[in-house]
């Protein structure tokens, strides 16, 4: 190794080095505001979700079509600028985790976006024609009346986000197909649950 390689390998470990440091001292000041007693759950508190796509197990959602179904093929919807943005950046994130992948589906469903209370806009696959002709799962869920009565009297209550969690579900290996949205720049598959589909919730 020459003079010019030891100082560039020197300047790398110092980068690195540095970058590290920043990383614990950036944890170490998270764990101040968290008890002992939940530290060992520091995973949880982190600003940014660890991703990955999950494995296929028991719980994989099924899509189910009922006799003489077909998932059928629709048009695209008009998007404007700002909306086809969001697009792009939606697809090479979801693509980055491997959340979904491209597809040759004979179906394909648009996407339409809604606001968000942040000001962002929210990718919305329009399911309907494919939720149609979904068999249903009538496992019953929780009434929410019920649940409301059960709270009464209480003094404590504690609200949990689940930030992107159907994302830990996958589609039913050959069920992938059937939930193909359609954009100008081509067709994706979904490869972990989204959101809109008919059986979902029960799933989840």
């Amino acid at each position: 190794m020459n003079n010019q390689q030891k100082a560039q390998w020197n300047k790398e470990s110092d980068t690195w080095y540095e970058y590290v440091r920043a990383e614990y001292l950036k944890e170490e000041e998270q764990l101040k505001n968290i008890p002992d007693e939940y530290r060992i759950y520091n995973k949880l508190f982190k600003e940014t979700l660890e991703t990955g796509l999950p494995e296929h197990n028991q719980w994989d959602h099924e899509i189910s079509i009922i006799k003489g179904g077909e998932p059928a093929f629709h048009k695209l919807y008009n998007l404007t600028e700002p909306q086809l943005q969001t697009l792009c950046e939606y697809i090479d994130d979801m693509l980055a985790k491997g959340y979904i992948r491209l597809s040759t589906s004979s179906a394909g469903y648009p996407v339409i976006f809604v606001p968000k209370k942040n000001g962002k806009l929210r990718l919305v696959v329009d399911y309907r024609q494919l939720n149609k002709i979904i068999r249903k799962d009538r496992t019953p869920l929780p009434l929410i009346t019920e649940l409301r009565d059960r709270l009464w009297g209480k003094r404590w209550f504690t609200a949990l986000d689940l930030k992107g969690a159907y994302n830990l579900i996958r589609i039913k290996e050959g069920d992938e197909w059937k939930t193909v949205f359609r954009t100008k720049f081509g067709l994706y598959e979904y490869l972990v649950m989204p959101f809109g589909l008919t059986n979902t919730p029960v799933t989840f």
